[in-house]
């Protein structure tokens, strides 16, 4: 990062998409998790961080970014929101190994021009694991 440019924070976009199939077999939440949208993701202030979250209450928005692994085969439908911002260049490891479905974990920086996405994978079931450095 150049030093002119304004400090960009690295918005962790844990996008955990569930099939329409996994509310039929969820609870029902009264509403969506506190990180549903970007403007309110959990901050993570220091690693390692650690957390359960039930996103089968989750929603979207038409204003979040399309990961570039998302398939497409349907629509985004669940999404939860992580912020951290390393003091120096780090590897961060990202695991959702408690999830029973495929998701995506997108990473992206956030700055007054919008989203630019430094990672994208597709984590399939038990093997929910992800490296990527954070700046």
């Amino acid at each position: 990062m150049s030093p002119q440019k304004n400090p960009i924070r690295v918005a962790l976009a844990m996008m955990l998409v569930a099939a329409m199939i996994l509310a039929v077999f969820s609870p029902a939440q009264a509403q969506p998790p506190s990180n549903d949208i970007w403007e309110e993701a959990t901050v993570i202030a220091s690693l390692p961080y650690d957390i359960w979250q039930d996103t089968s209450e989750a929603t979207s928005t038409s204003d979040e970014p399309v990961p570039s692994c998302w398939y497409g085969w349907f629509d985004i439908t669940n999404t939860v929101w992580y912020a951290y911002t390393p003091t120096s260049p780090q590897y961060i490891r990202a695991s959702m190994g408690g999830s029973y479905y495929a998701s995506t974990l997108a990473v992206f920086t956030h700055s007054d021009s919008g989203f630019t996405q430094i990672y994208c994978t597709r984590l399939i079931l038990q093997r929910n694991v992800a490296q990527f450095e954070a700046e």
